[in-house]
């Protein structure tokens, strides 16, 4: 059945992209990112030894002419293969001080 629905999609009966929009927009985040946490920690079993990677990134085409680029730390589990969290900071030089948050 799942399969099915998808096809439907992908053939291009499915939702509009601005029914997909109206959907999104209407989640709220602050719901959305505690369903998320509660998901990765469902999932993710992490042992002593087991290895987290911490990576700061800037975001391609995140700056314009008013705004600074957006600088995201990121704690990656090697052993899950799955994000554990993400969080942003104020320049690139200031991701040092966000990694005992993340940990």
């Amino acid at each position: 059945m799942v399969k099915r629905n998808f096809a439907y999609v992908f053939r291009g009966l499915g939702p509009s992209a601005s029914t997909f929009f109206r959907v999104i927009s209407s989640i709220d985040p602050s719901k959305f990112q505690a369903c998320s946490i509660n998901w990765a920690q469902s999932v993710s079993s992490l042992q002593e030894g087991d290895v987290v990677a911490i990576d700061g990134k800037t975001s391609c085409g995140s700056k314009s002419k008013n705004t600074r680029p957006i600088h995201i730390v990121s704690a990656w589990a090697n052993c899950n293969g799955i994000s554990l969290c993400q969080n942003a900071v104020d320049k690139k030089t200031n991701e040092t001080t966000v990694i005992p948050e993340i940990l």
